[in-house]
């Protein structure tokens, strides 16, 4: 079975799999390489991409296309800039340790790609409910590379608190350019695997 063909069972499947925001697409990343170092980090920006990024494009759907492109980009904007304020404030009381970490890259993600271009050049293409189903998998798939992408590095930096001592750490991992190295492995690794899955069903 070719990705295509799996789209066509599994409407909408792009943003999860085929065309995972992470792994596949390389959008979004900002946040990862630099901020995100453990499970739990990973969990309070999902949190935030997640509140921000679904309640903000589900919103600006009722804005009318008659709008100028440019406009509506900037109403998108302000949509996610209100989002993250109460966003924000909920965050900060479930993980206040890790939202210090995602420092500036937390409000950043007020103008993240799938509010600003795949809103108009894919989610808002769809009716109402289609485009809910796939705004929900592309944020979806985001949140499970994330949540992906923090326990490998946490388990590269620390063997998950020690959990595996016998497992020699990597502290380079910690910076920025560890991350990049980490992401281009896994992505890799994800897209590999998607191949070979669907690879094989054309047998």
């Amino acid at each position: 079975m070719s990705a295509k063909n799996g789209s066509l069972i599994f409407p909408s499947a792009d943003g999860l799999i085929y065309k995972n925001t992470v792994f596949v697409s390389g959008l979004v990343i900002a946040p990862l390489v630099c901020a995100v170092n453990s499970v739990v980090t990973a969990l309070a920006l999902s949190f935030v991409f997640t509140s921000i990024t679904f309640s903000s494009i589900l919103i600006s759907s009722f804005f009318s296309r008659k709008v100028v492109y440019t406009f509506r980009i900037i109403l998108y904007t302000i949509v996610a800039a209100l989002v993250y304020v109460p966003t924000v404030l909920i965050a900060n009381s479930a993980f206040p340790v890790q939202v210090g970490e995602l420092s500036i890259y937390a409000p950043l993600l007020i103008t993240n790609s799938l509010i600003v271009s795949k809103a108009e050049l894919k989610f808002y293409k769809f009716g109402k409910l289609d485009m809910v189903k796939s705004v929900a998998l592309y944020v979806l798939g985001f949140d499970l590379a994330a949540l992906f992408f923090g326990a490998s590095r946490e388990f590269l930096l620390d063997g998950f608190g020690k959990a595996f001592e016998s497992f020699p750490t990597f502290p380079a991992f910690a910076y920025p350019f560890g991350g990049f190295i980490l992401l281009g492995i896994l992505s890799a690794l994800f897209r590999g695997f998607v191949s070979a899955l669907y690879g094989k069903g054309d047998k």
